[in-house]
């Protein structure tokens, strides 16, 4: 896992190369409440903390077994 500075979090882009996943993947499991809302930084972008990372790791895990959105959604 990654290790975050405490209170520090990922640019979108950073989440998306650790994670191997496309950057508005993740913008529409935010937009389907699959994952808590990423902070903001003061220029506006999304800071995604160690609890984001985690859920879409679960996401990730799930999609593996073909387990729906609508299911994931139920079992987060």
């Amino acid at each position: 896992m990654h290790d975050l500075v405490k209170g520090a979090g990922m640019l979108r882009n950073e989440v998306s190369t650790l994670l191997n996943i496309d950057s508005e993947t993740m913008r529409y499991y935010e937009s389907r409440n699959l994952i808590t809302k990423p902070s903001r930084l003061s220029n506006g972008y999304r800071s995604y903390s160690d609890k984001n990372i985690e859920e879409i790791k679960f996401i990730q895990h799930c999609r593996s077994l073909c387990i729906g959105l609508d299911e994931i959604k139920v079992l987060k």
